[in-house]
Protein backbone atom coordinates (compact mmCIF):
# COMPACT_ATOMS: atom_id res chain seq x y z
CA UNK A 1 0.00 0.00 0.00
CA UNK A 2 1.59 3.33 -1.03
CA UNK A 3 2.41 5.85 1.64
CA UNK A 4 0.18 8.88 1.35
CA UNK A 5 0.63 12.44 2.48
CA UNK A 6 -2.41 13.95 4.17
CA UNK A 7 -2.95 17.61 3.64
CA UNK A 8 -5.74 19.42 5.46
CA UNK A 9 -7.05 22.48 3.77
CA UNK A 10 -9.55 24.67 5.59
CA UNK A 11 -11.84 26.17 3.04
CA UNK A 12 -15.18 27.91 3.76
CA UNK A 13 -15.33 26.35 7.19
CA UNK A 14 -15.04 22.78 5.82
CA UNK A 15 -12.08 20.45 6.09
CA UNK A 16 -11.02 18.88 2.79
CA UNK A 17 -8.62 15.95 2.98
CA UNK A 18 -6.32 15.49 -0.03
CA UNK A 19 -4.20 12.43 -0.58
CA UNK A 20 -1.03 12.57 -2.69
CA UNK A 21 1.31 9.65 -3.44
CA UNK A 22 4.82 10.16 -2.05
CA UNK A 23 7.81 10.08 -4.37
CA UNK A 24 9.51 6.68 -4.17
CA UNK A 25 13.25 6.12 -4.56
CA UNK A 26 14.28 5.07 -8.07
CA UNK A 27 17.31 2.87 -8.74
CA UNK A 28 19.28 4.08 -11.75
CA UNK A 29 20.33 1.34 -14.20
CA UNK A 30 22.60 2.76 -16.86
CA UNK A 31 23.79 1.06 -20.03
CA UNK A 32 26.15 2.51 -22.64
CA UNK A 33 26.97 1.85 -26.27
CA UNK A 34 30.43 1.69 -27.88
CA UNK A 35 32.67 4.71 -28.03
CA UNK A 36 32.57 6.65 -31.28
CA UNK A 37 35.59 7.04 -33.56
CA UNK A 38 38.20 9.47 -32.30
CA UNK A 39 37.61 12.93 -33.76
CA UNK A 40 39.66 16.00 -32.90
CA UNK A 41 40.96 14.30 -29.79
CA UNK A 42 37.50 13.41 -28.42
CA UNK A 43 35.03 10.57 -28.66
CA UNK A 44 31.52 10.08 -27.31
CA UNK A 45 29.01 7.37 -26.54
CA UNK A 46 25.32 7.13 -25.78
CA UNK A 47 24.13 6.06 -22.32
CA UNK A 48 20.57 5.54 -21.13
CA UNK A 49 18.85 4.69 -17.86
CA UNK A 50 16.53 1.71 -18.28
CA UNK A 51 14.75 2.72 -15.08
CA UNK A 52 14.02 6.19 -16.49
CA UNK A 53 14.51 7.74 -13.06
CA UNK A 54 15.21 11.19 -14.41
CA UNK A 55 18.24 11.50 -12.14
CA UNK A 56 21.89 11.38 -13.19
CA UNK A 57 23.88 10.58 -10.04
CA UNK A 58 25.26 7.31 -11.43
CA UNK A 59 25.46 8.30 -15.09
CA UNK A 60 28.75 7.09 -16.67
CA UNK A 61 31.05 9.32 -18.72
CA UNK A 62 29.72 10.04 -22.20
CA UNK A 63 32.75 11.96 -23.48
CA UNK A 64 36.47 11.46 -23.12
CA UNK A 65 39.78 12.41 -24.69
CA UNK A 66 41.45 10.04 -27.14
CA UNK A 67 44.32 9.77 -29.57
CA UNK A 68 44.68 8.14 -32.98
CA UNK A 69 47.47 5.59 -33.46
CA UNK A 70 47.90 3.96 -36.86
CA UNK A 71 44.29 4.47 -37.76
CA UNK A 72 42.92 2.96 -34.54
CA UNK A 73 41.37 5.17 -31.91
CA UNK A 74 42.85 4.71 -28.45
CA UNK A 75 40.91 6.40 -25.67
CA UNK A 76 42.99 8.25 -23.12
CA UNK A 77 42.92 6.82 -19.63
CA UNK A 78 39.85 7.84 -17.68
CA UNK A 79 40.35 7.21 -13.97
CA UNK A 80 37.19 6.02 -12.29
CA UNK A 81 35.64 4.11 -15.19
CA UNK A 82 36.36 0.76 -13.54
CA UNK A 83 38.97 -0.28 -16.11
CA UNK A 84 42.71 -0.19 -15.55
CA UNK A 85 43.82 1.32 -18.88
CA UNK A 86 47.32 1.14 -20.33
CA UNK A 87 48.21 4.59 -19.10
CA UNK A 88 46.80 4.04 -15.61
CA UNK A 89 48.79 2.61 -12.72
CA UNK A 90 48.21 1.83 -9.07
CA UNK A 91 49.85 5.17 -8.28
CA UNK A 92 47.82 7.31 -10.70
CA UNK A 93 44.47 5.52 -10.38
CA UNK A 94 44.10 3.15 -7.44
CA UNK A 95 40.31 3.03 -7.90
CA UNK A 96 40.72 1.25 -11.27
CA UNK A 97 44.03 -0.56 -10.86
CA UNK A 98 44.02 -1.34 -7.15
CA UNK A 99 46.34 -0.24 -4.38
CA UNK A 100 50.08 -0.52 -4.95
CA UNK A 101 51.89 -3.34 -3.18
CA UNK A 102 55.43 -2.92 -1.89
CA UNK A 103 58.27 -5.13 -3.01
CA UNK A 104 60.10 -7.23 -0.44
CA UNK A 105 63.03 -4.79 -0.59
CA UNK A 106 60.75 -1.81 0.04
CA UNK A 107 59.15 -3.56 2.99
CA UNK A 108 62.56 -4.43 4.43
CA UNK A 109 63.75 -0.83 3.99
CA UNK A 110 60.67 0.42 5.82
CA UNK A 111 61.28 -2.01 8.68
CA UNK A 112 64.97 -1.06 8.85
CA UNK A 113 64.07 2.66 9.03
CA UNK A 114 61.54 2.06 11.79
CA UNK A 115 64.02 -0.08 13.74
CA UNK A 116 66.70 2.60 13.40
CA UNK A 117 64.32 5.30 14.66
CA UNK A 118 63.43 3.17 17.67
CA UNK A 119 67.08 2.36 18.39
CA UNK A 120 68.12 6.03 18.17
CA UNK A 121 65.20 7.38 20.19
CA UNK A 122 66.08 8.67 23.67
CA UNK A 123 65.36 6.29 26.53
CA UNK A 124 61.95 6.87 28.09
CA UNK A 125 63.52 7.70 31.47
CA UNK A 126 66.36 9.83 30.08
CA UNK A 127 66.62 13.32 31.56
CA UNK A 128 66.94 15.46 28.44
CA UNK A 129 65.84 19.08 28.63
CA UNK A 130 65.31 21.48 25.72
CA UNK A 131 64.37 24.39 27.97
CA UNK A 132 66.43 26.02 30.73
CA UNK A 133 66.87 24.02 33.92
CA UNK A 134 66.65 26.35 36.89
CA UNK A 135 69.17 26.60 39.74
CA UNK A 136 66.95 24.85 42.30
CA UNK A 137 66.17 21.94 39.95
CA UNK A 138 69.85 21.68 39.01
CA UNK A 139 70.96 21.49 42.63
CA UNK A 140 68.34 18.85 43.38
CA UNK A 141 69.55 16.67 40.50
CA UNK A 142 73.20 16.99 41.54
CA UNK A 143 72.31 16.07 45.12
CA UNK A 144 70.70 12.92 43.70
CA UNK A 145 74.03 12.05 42.06
CA UNK A 146 73.42 13.35 38.55
CA UNK A 147 76.04 15.10 36.47
CA UNK A 148 74.48 17.94 34.46
CA UNK A 149 75.80 18.40 30.93
CA UNK A 150 74.74 21.74 29.45
CA UNK A 151 75.19 22.11 25.70
CA UNK A 152 74.80 25.46 23.93
CA UNK A 153 74.74 25.66 20.14
CA UNK A 154 73.80 28.04 17.33
CA UNK A 155 71.80 27.36 14.14
CA UNK A 156 74.67 28.45 11.86
CA UNK A 157 77.37 26.64 13.85
CA UNK A 158 79.07 24.20 11.46
CA UNK A 159 81.45 23.07 14.21
CA UNK A 160 78.39 21.91 16.19
CA UNK A 161 77.80 19.24 13.54
CA UNK A 162 81.22 18.47 12.05
CA UNK A 163 83.35 16.47 12.61
CA UNK A 164 80.99 15.38 15.42
CA UNK A 165 77.24 15.88 15.65
CA UNK A 166 77.51 17.02 19.25
CA UNK A 167 73.81 17.12 20.06
CA UNK A 168 73.20 13.63 18.68
CA UNK A 169 76.20 12.23 20.56
CA UNK A 170 75.18 13.85 23.84
CA UNK A 171 71.58 12.68 23.46
CA UNK A 172 72.81 9.14 22.89
CA UNK A 173 75.11 9.37 25.92
CA UNK A 174 72.33 10.72 28.16
CA UNK A 175 70.08 7.86 27.04
CA UNK A 176 72.73 5.24 27.80
CA UNK A 177 73.56 6.80 31.17
CA UNK A 178 70.00 7.85 32.03
CA UNK A 179 70.51 7.52 35.81
CA UNK A 180 73.83 9.42 35.79
CA UNK A 181 73.62 12.23 33.22
CA UNK A 182 71.04 15.00 32.81
CA UNK A 183 71.40 16.81 29.47
CA UNK A 184 70.31 20.40 28.88
CA UNK A 185 70.54 21.24 25.16
CA UNK A 186 69.76 24.85 24.20
CA UNK A 187 70.05 27.24 21.27
CA UNK A 188 72.02 30.03 22.94
CA UNK A 189 70.33 32.68 20.76
CA UNK A 190 66.88 31.62 21.99
CA UNK A 191 68.00 31.51 25.64
CA UNK A 192 70.63 34.26 26.03
CA UNK A 193 70.25 34.70 29.81
CA UNK A 194 70.69 30.99 30.61
CA UNK A 195 73.53 30.71 28.09
CA UNK A 196 75.48 33.63 29.55
CA UNK A 197 74.84 32.43 33.11
CA UNK A 198 76.26 28.94 32.58
CA UNK A 199 78.50 29.22 29.52
CA UNK A 200 79.36 32.89 29.23
CA UNK A 201 82.98 33.99 29.07
CA UNK A 202 82.88 37.67 30.10
CA UNK A 203 79.17 37.58 29.12
CA UNK A 204 79.96 36.18 25.65
CA UNK A 205 78.95 32.68 24.55
CA UNK A 206 81.18 30.86 22.06
CA UNK A 207 79.30 27.92 20.56
CA UNK A 208 79.71 25.07 20.69
CA UNK A 209 79.91 25.20 24.48
CA UNK A 210 79.66 22.29 26.91
CA UNK A 211 79.48 22.79 30.67
CA UNK A 212 79.79 19.73 32.90
CA UNK A 213 78.84 20.16 36.55
CA UNK A 214 78.28 17.85 39.50
CA UNK A 215 79.19 17.06 43.07
CA UNK A 216 82.26 14.98 43.90
CA UNK A 217 83.44 14.34 47.45
CA UNK A 218 80.73 16.65 48.69
CA UNK A 219 82.11 19.56 46.68
CA UNK A 220 80.25 21.04 43.69
CA UNK A 221 82.34 21.90 40.65
CA UNK A 222 82.25 22.32 36.91
CA UNK A 223 84.30 22.42 33.71
CA UNK A 224 83.55 24.54 30.65
CA UNK A 225 84.64 23.60 27.14
CA UNK A 226 83.87 26.13 24.44
CA UNK A 227 84.62 27.60 21.05
CA UNK A 228 87.88 26.94 19.25
CA UNK A 229 89.45 24.93 22.08
CA UNK A 230 86.48 22.53 22.08
CA UNK A 231 86.51 22.26 18.29
CA UNK A 232 90.20 21.34 18.41
CA UNK A 233 89.47 18.60 20.95
CA UNK A 234 86.78 17.17 18.69
CA UNK A 235 89.05 16.79 15.66
CA UNK A 236 89.64 13.18 16.63
CA UNK A 237 85.88 12.59 16.24
CA UNK A 238 85.62 10.99 19.69
CA UNK A 239 83.45 13.11 21.97
CA UNK A 240 83.38 10.46 24.70
CA UNK A 241 87.14 10.62 25.23
CA UNK A 242 86.91 14.40 25.55
CA UNK A 243 84.07 14.69 28.06
CA UNK A 244 83.91 11.23 29.67
CA UNK A 245 86.78 11.88 32.12
CA UNK A 246 85.22 15.22 33.13
CA UNK A 247 81.84 13.61 33.78
CA UNK A 248 83.36 11.11 36.20
CA UNK A 249 85.59 13.81 37.71
CA UNK A 250 82.40 15.53 38.91
CA UNK A 251 80.71 12.35 40.16
CA UNK A 252 81.29 9.86 42.96
CA UNK A 253 79.48 7.17 41.00
CA UNK A 254 81.77 6.41 38.08
CA UNK A 255 85.30 6.18 36.71
CA UNK A 256 86.39 6.67 33.11
CA UNK A 257 88.47 3.74 31.87
CA UNK A 258 89.18 2.19 28.48
CA UNK A 259 87.25 4.90 26.64
CA UNK A 260 84.03 4.33 28.53
CA UNK A 261 82.19 5.25 31.72
CA UNK A 262 82.49 2.51 34.33
CA UNK A 263 80.15 2.54 37.32
CA UNK A 264 81.60 2.19 40.78
CA UNK A 265 80.38 -0.77 42.80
Amino acid sequence: MPVVLLVAVILMGAAIILTMPSKQMCAERWGCGEWSACSSGHQTRECSDSSRCGTFKLKPLTEQQCEVNKGAAKPASSCGDGKCAARETCSSCASDCGACTKTLTQVQNTLDTAASEVANAPAANAKIYTEPLGLEASEELMEQGYVIVRYYYAPNCDACREPVDIQAELTDLASQQSDLIALVSLNHISYPFDSKLYAGVQSVVYPPSIRIEGISGGTPGYDLLFGYSLVQKLQDGDLMNDIGPLICEHSDRCDFSGGRIVRKS
